[in-house]
């Protein structure tokens, strides 16, 4: 191989996220396979090339192999937790959704009134209305901390605890 073309390599081959344990151990056959990774990630073209790919790692020695299903493998790991990662930044702010400030200070005095029994039928309405959002929040917290829990293999109770969120009483 030429040095030039090595260096227009090892760029292609750093782009689609793959590193060699050693600069030394690059083969021909190693980074072609780099090269058609690269075209089949950037293309799209999965179902010709996969085939394409197979047959040239078929064709590494061992040691390149081993590099090979390293760096694919790292790949894979990396993907997984970003993504992981991600999924439950989603959930947990899903989970602190609630009530605008101006919103709960609302419910907070029609509350009162109602508790005092001086309330108009205008502002029960408008209390129910603010009743029944915050129980569509709840429903949905609930559904998103058993997502978030069963994403950690923990149970509900135990994720509640991690998160500091009390089990409110019935009553």
């Amino acid at each position: 191989m030429f040095p030039h073309r090595r260096k227009k390599y090892n760029y292609r081959c750093r782009n689609i996220g793959l590193q060699f344990k050693k600069k030394k151990t690059y083969s021909l056959v190693f980074v072609s396979i780099l090269e058609i990774g690269y075209f089949c990630l950037k293309y799209n073209n999965m179902n010709s090339t996969v085939s394409t790919l197979f047959h040239e790692v078929e064709r590494l020695d061992n040691r390149s192999l081993d590099a090979f299903i390293d760096n694919v493998i790292s790949l894979r790991v990396r993907r997984d937790t970003s993504s992981k990662q991600k999924e439950e930044a989603e959930l947990l702010e899903k989970i602190n959704r609630s009530l605008s400030l101006k919103q709960v200070e609302r419910f907070r005095e029609l509350n009162q009134k109602r508790i005092e029994e001086n309330i108009a039928e205008s502002e029960l309405v408008e209390l129910t209305v603010l009743l029944e959002k915050t129980e569509k929040l709840n429903v949905n917290r609930l559904k998103y901390l058993s997502l978030l829990a069963r994403l950690r293999n923990i149970s509900v109770r135990d994720l509640m605890n991690q998160l500091g969120i009390s089990n409110p009483t019935n009553g």
